[in-house]
């Protein structure tokens, strides 16, 4: 029997679908990996001044800071994908997210000089980290750090290791925009998730990145702009962490540049939604290109 779990966190609604004849022991296992997503947001969330994450912002050069193991690895996993994509991601974007919003939030558009300004202070090689010590320092002041497109996934992955410290694999774990499939229901080839087209994944995450409200931007942070003429992406990849990023990335790389890194990397696979819709190193679970 599949059971229906839920919970709000990192201002996003959690669910879980859970195959286990044991309603109650679902339930114990599912609050269990809740409650580690509510620590994973003391720890991650930008708006919250007393968080490691926040508190880069306040580092000036020389400064240095021990991040939480959580931090520090969702971090490292942010700069890993910054690299992977030539800055395409870039968590150190919220200076230019700033730029193009007034006080209240409303957008605005920023003059040259705000937006020169807010890209000195952008770029994920202004972060510095130190494996052995789980240090961070930076290379400019003013470096904000913003985990949001990639906070989500992490905590679906670190859910996913409760998931199998209980011995609990059959379950699909979802952020909205975000699932990440463990095991599929007993006789099936994986879950149904739908991404303009159905597929069917298994130990497989899907992420999507899109424009859903009028006036709302997907800023590139190699330029500081926003991207215009996409709707909606679609990244599958092995982890969620991995997936939330490039769902992100992929939005602001051309459809070039997404074609030669799912060329690099066969684990990954992507669908734009744009006037030609378009589609890169598709599996079979997708029921299209290979």
């Amino acid at each position: 029997m599949t059971h229906r779990f839920a919970h709000g966190a990192m201002a996003t609604q959690f669910v879980f679908l859970v195959e286990h004849d044991d309603a109650r022991n679902a339930g114990q296992l599912c609050r269990e990996a809740f409650h580690q997503i509510d620590r994973l947001e003391t720890e991650l969330s930008r708006f919250d001044s007393s968080t490691d994450i926040a508190s880069i912002s306040q580092l000036k050069p020389r400064d240095l800071m021990v991040l939480t193991l959580d931090a520090f690895e969702c971090l490292k996993m942010a700069q890993f994908v910054a690299a992977d994509t030539n800055g395409a991601f870039d968590v150190t974007i919220g200076s230019v997210f700033a730029a193009w919003r007034n006080p209240d939030g409303t957008p605005r558009t920023p003059s040259l000089d705000e937006l020169a300004a807010a890209r000195e202070r952008t770029g994920w090689q202004l972060l510095m980290m130190d494996e052995e010590s789980h240090f961070v320092g930076v290379r400019k002041t003013g470096v904000q750090v913003d985990l949001g497109a990639i906070g989500k996934g992490y905590a679906l992955d670190c859910a996913a290791a409760i998931f199998e410290e209980w011995g609990i694999t059959r379950a699909l774990l979802s952020a909205e925009s975000t699932v990440l499939a463990l095991d599929p229901p007993e006789g099936k080839e994986g879950w149904t998730v739908n991404a303009d087209a159905p597929m069917l994944l298994c130990q497989r995450a899907a992420s999507s990145s899109g424009i859903a409200v009028q006036g709302q931007h997907i800023f590139d942070p190699r330029t500081g702009q926003p991207v215009r003429d996409r709707t909606q992406v679609w990244t599958l990849a092995p982890t969620a962490a991995w997936a939330d990023a490039l769902s992100t990335a992929f939005f602001v790389m051309s459809a070039t540049e997404i074609e030669e890194y799912c060329r690099q990397h066969v684990e990954v696979s992507s669908i734009i939604i744009d006037s030609q819709k378009r589609y890169f190193n598709l599996k079979s679970n997708l029921g299209e290109k290979t």
